[in-house]
């Protein structure tokens, strides 16, 4: 079985909170649909050009990301937007590119809210609800992948969950851990 990760075909004008230009749009689609392992190898003239179509609030969100500094307020998930949500993944999304959603739906209905809310994924993309579809649907194909049958446990640390015994002892055995101090970089 392959995992493919999909777009959504939203309408124009789909709810969001943050409405985006038609450039910020295009951009968004380019990056959801080009996502890979490896980073792609631009130009200096391609990085230049890129470079002066960023807006003044997109450079200061840029350099807020690189260097810290204070991050906007995700936007409050209304019921409008939660419909329009669930619209835009029951018909903009053909079955097949929804099957593992769809088998979790079956399967384990209870983890849809519980583990992958959608008002999270809805803040997570500051209302964009096309791309919060995309990333919810997504989220699920490669929960299945990386689980097999295991996905739709629950995600805990038992060794009863989705994560095995030993997944388990991967994570107590410290390969992955918090250090004791912030960079400095």
């Amino acid at each position: 079985m392959t995992t493919s990760l999909v777009t959504a075909d939203c309408k124009s004008g789909q709810a969001s909170l943050f409405p985006l230009s038609q450039e910020a749009k295009k951009k968004e689609s380019q990056i959801m649909s080009a996502i890979s392992i490896t980073a792609p190898q631009f130009t200096d003239e391609e990085v230049l050009r890129e470079e002066q179509t960023y807006t003044d609030e997109e450079i200061q969100q840029a350099y807020r990301d690189l260097y810290g500094g204070p991050q906007p307020e995700p936007p409050t998930v209304t019921e409008y937007i939660l419909e329009e949500f669930y619209q835009i993944l029951e018909e903009d999304f053909p079955p097949d590119d929804k099957e593992a959603y769809l088998e979790a739906v079956d399967r384990a209905p209870y983890l849809i809210n519980s583990e992958s809310d959608p008002q999270l994924f809805l803040k997570a993309e500051y209302g964009s609800v096309c791309t919060a579809v995309e990333r919810f649907v997504n989220y699920w194909e490669i929960r299945r992948w990386l689980f097999g049958d295991r996905a739709w446990l629950p995600m805990t640390a038992t060794g009863n969950g989705a994560l095995s015994p030993l997944d388990v002892d991967l994570l107590e055995s410290g390969f992955c851990t918090i250090l004791p101090q912030q960079d400095k970089h």
